[in-house]
């Protein structure tokens, strides 16, 4: 139960720091506003990241926790760790559902928002 925990304190502070990370209006930011309010993959003038340091940092912060993501889904699926009949079924429908509201809202997220900013 301790590991279980640590574990999930460990993805919920990644999650507060990545979302209050881009948020912030600080010149560490990878991300600031625009006079006309759209976004821009850059800090603020003057600030540590350029385009490509920004845009490197997203893919590692986007590309690397979904390649892990689906990893696990598929040793999962390989090892039939989780089978889809018995007792654990309900088990493999909760994380099946977490997978799908994972591609669901988050890619469709960075999608509008990189088509919104051209």
């Amino acid at each position: 139960l301790a590991t279980v925990l640590t574990q999930c304190l460990i993805v919920y502070l990644f999650a507060i720091i990545i979302a209050t990370w881009t948020a912030l209006p600080v010149s560490w930011s990878p991300v600031s506003l625009k006079e006309n309010g759209l976004v821009q993959l850059s800090s603020p003038k003057g600030g540590f990241f350029s385009k490509t340091g920004a845009i490197v940092c997203f893919l590692a912060t986007i590309i690397i926790p979904t390649i892990y993501v689906l990893y696990v889904r598929v040793v999962i699926w390989r090892k039939k760790l989780l089978p889809k009949l018995g007792q654990t079924r309900a088990l493999s429908l909760y994380f099946l559902r977490i997978l799908i509201i994972f591609f669901a809202f988050y890619f469709p997220n960075i999608a509008i928002l990189l088509i919104r900013n051209q």
